[in-house]
């Protein structure tokens, strides 16, 4: 069995159609040459614009990220002095319903989780209420459903 070379051979004209990717021809003329280094110049030229254009966009967000890191600390700052400032007081803190954290006086603390716990009982209650509503339906449903299945098979 023999085998073509022809058809495992490189096909060496699709380099050709690469404009980026001259190919290298040992007849070059000085007139190519000039033109080829100038054009590779060029892209080179480019690269490092945009390598360039590329630091200094990642030095601007280190800048930012600087920026918030030191307002992050300022607010830990404020936070723990403000902490450290009611408890010498004795004030308790209290999450309110938006999940904002104040500081109360104990007797406005305790007011507060009385009337939050109040205000759980009864939406509990009327939960409790309205399970029992709906597993009465259900339960009305189902005696209704097997009472028409009973009288379609007695026919």
């Amino acid at each position: 069995m023999k085998i073509e070379r022809s058809i495992f051979a490189f096909p060496w004209s699709i380099l050709s159609s690469y404009p980026d990717r001259p190919l290298a021809d040992p007849m070059m003329t000085e007139q190519e040459r000039e033109t080829l280094a100038r054009q590779t110049l060029l892209q080179l030229e480019e690269d490092h614009a945009r390598r360039v254009a590329r630091l200094t966009t990642v030095s601007r967000e280190e800048e930012s990220r600087k920026a918030s890191d030191a307002e992050r600390e300022r607010s830990k700052l404020v936070l723990e002095t403000r902490q450290r400032f009611y408890e010498e007081r004795g004030y308790v803190s209290y999450t309110n319903s938006r999940g904002e954290v104040e500081w109360l006086l104990p007797d406005e603390a305790a007011r507060r989780i009385r009337r939050r716990d109040r205000h759980n009982r009864h939406l509990e209650k009327s939960s409790e209420a309205r399970r029992r509503w709906v597993l009465l339906a259900i339960t009305i449903g189902c005696f209704v459903l097997g009472a028409l299945g009973l009288m379609v098979l007695t026919r």
